[in-house]
C-alpha cells in the first residue's frame, strides 16, 4: 500500500469509469519495473476511493479546490461502507468447497500448456527508503514441459546396479531392509510356499487342462511372527531379470525392443580388479 499525498490528481468516483480507465494502462503496468510514481506516465494519473477509513486525511471534505467525491445516498463516509456489504452479505456467503482431488481434476490439454514468464524480485526491507525493493524484467515466454515430452531436454536417470555379483561380492550387501510379518501372513506364506510349477501352469492353461490352485484347509496361525531382513541389492538384480522378460514377451505385440534400450561397450569396467 502506497500512501499518496498528492491531493491534486484526479478523482474517480464510479467504478464503471475507473475500470474503464484502468484498461489504457494495463499493456504498460505489465512491463513496468520502477516504483510508483504518480507523476509517471505509466501509472494510472487517478484515484478511486472506494472505502477508506482514512480518506479524510487523503481529501478533505471541503471543495475549494473542486473535488467532487460520490456516495450511495445516506452514506458520507466511506468508512461505512464496509458494515452494509458484510450485513448484506451476512447469511447467503457460499460454503467453502473442499479441494478437489487430484483424481477427479479434468487433464490439461497438452496442445497448449500455458505460457509462463518470470521475474525475480530483490527486497532489503531493513534498509529504509534509499535501498527499495527492485523488480527485474520479465524473462522470455516459457512452457513447462510434461515429464514424458519427447521435445524436451532428456532427464539423465542412472540407477546404480550392483558390480560383483559372485558369491563373494553378494555377501558384502547388508540386509538392511527389514519386514514385519505377522503369524497369519507367515501361516498364508508357507501356504503359497507349498505351490509348485506344475500347479502354476495348470492354473493358466484353457479347458480341459485347467486345474485350480489347491486352496488346501483353512490356515490356522501359527504362535510367532516374523522379522526378514533383505538385501536391497539383490532385489535390483530381480526386478531387472523380470523387466527384462517381460519386455521380450511383449515385443511380440508391441515390437518395442529397438526402442527400450541402447547398450554402448564400457571398457575396463570390471567387477574385480585384475
Amino acid at each position: 500500500a502506497v500512501r499518496v499525498t498528492d491531493k491534486t490528481a484526479n478523482i474517480t468516483t464510479r467504478l464503471t469509469a475507473a475500470l474503464a480507465q484502468i484498461g489504457s494502462f494495463r499493456s504498460a503496468l505489465e512491463t513496468n519495473t520502477e516504483l510508483f510514481d504518480g507523476s509517471l506516465a505509466d501509472w494510472p494519473n487517478f484515484k478511486f476511493p472506494l472505502a477508506d477509513p482514512s480518506i479524510d486525511e487523503l481529501y478533505p471534505a471541503s471543495n475549494d479546490k473542486g473535488w467532487q467525491i460520490a456516495y450511495p445516498a445516506g452514506i458520507t463516509d466511506p468508512g461505512k461502507l464496509l458494515p452494509l456489504f458484510s450485513a448484506a452479505l451476512e447469511g447467503h456467503a457460499p460454503k467453502r468447497m473442499p479441494a478437489t482431488p487430484t483424481a477427479a481434476q479434468p487433464m490439461p490439454d497438452g496442445r497448449d500448456p500455458g505460457w509462463f514468464v518470470i521475474r525475480c524480485v530483490f527486497e532489503r526491507p531493513h534498509c529504509g527508503p534509499l535501498c527499495p525493493t527492485l523488480v527485474s524484467v520479465a524473462t522470455a515466454p516459457f512452457q513447462m514441459a510434461s515429464f514424458f515430452d519427447p521435445d524436451a531436454p532428456a532427464r539423465p536417470i542412472r540407477i546404480a546396479l550392483p558390480i560383483d555379483t559372485s558369491p563373494g561380492g553378494l555377501r558384502k550387501f547388508n540386509k538392511n531392509t527389514a519386514l514385519l510379518i505377522s503369524d497369519t501372513l507367515n501361516c498364508q506364506m508357507q501356504k503359497v510356499g507349498k505351490l509348485t510349477l506344475g500347479d502354476l501352469v495348470l492354473s493358466i492353461l484353457p479347458w480341459p487342462f485347467h486345474q485350480d490352485l489347491p486352496t488346501g484347509s483353512a490356515c490356522e496361525p501359527i504362535d510367532m511372527g516374523l522379522i526378514c531382513s533383505i538385501s536391497i541389492p539383490i532385489i535390483t538384480i530381480c526386478a531387472l531379470i523380470l523387466l527384462m522378460i517381460i519386455v521380450s514377451l511383449l515385443d511380440m505385440i508391441f515390437h518395442w525392443m529397438p526402442f527400450f534400450i541402447l547398450c554402448f561397450p564400457f571398457p575396463k569396467f570390471k567387477a574385480k580388479k585384475s
